[in-house]
């Protein structure tokens, strides 16, 4: 997939997501420093929010694109750790973002159930999703770290 479907497709999906309500609210455990971890590197689930989604979108968008889109020639880039981070950290951010919007989506969608259909089939199945995005998330949190 092309670098420009991606950031396409990542504009798309995070300006598609309303800012969301639940913002401040936590889905995952507490994430414990391991012994050979620095702590300063850990990423926690408060850093998946709507406003860092939005900054590494634009960041893809504006600065890295110029880098490589920009009018000088194109640069290799690979022994820049600078683009590198960057980079790597602005995926981080989306994906992060995508998942845990992801989640309370599905969360939303087994309180309504609850509401309209308790005890239903459809409720049972939409809880195990909620589970199965909820464990998607807390896993990608569990093993994000900044990229330095």
């Amino acid at each position: 997939m092309s670098i420009r479907i991606i950031f396409v497709l990542l504009t798309l999906i995070v300006f598609l997501i309303p800012t969301s309500a639940f913002s401040e609210e936590l889905l995952c455990s507490p994430r414990m420093v391991g012994p050979n971890e620095p702590e300063e590197l850990l990423m926690y689930e408060t850093d998946f929010t709507i406003e860092k989604a939005h900054e590494s979108i634009n960041f893809l968008r504006n600065d890295f694109s110029k880098r490589i889109w920009g009018p000088e020639p194109v640069k290799d880039f690979s022994g820049w750790s600078e683009h590198y981070i960057s980079y790597m950290n602005s995926l981080l951010f989306a994906e992060g973002t995508l998942l845990r919007e992801e989640a309370f989506r599905h969360r939303l969608h087994v309180q309504l159930l609850s509401k309209q259909k308790p005890n239903s089939k459809e409720a049972k199945s939409a809880a195990v999703e909620f589970m199965k995005a909820k464990d998607r998330f807390c896993t990608f949190v569990e093993s994000s770290i900044y990229v330095e």
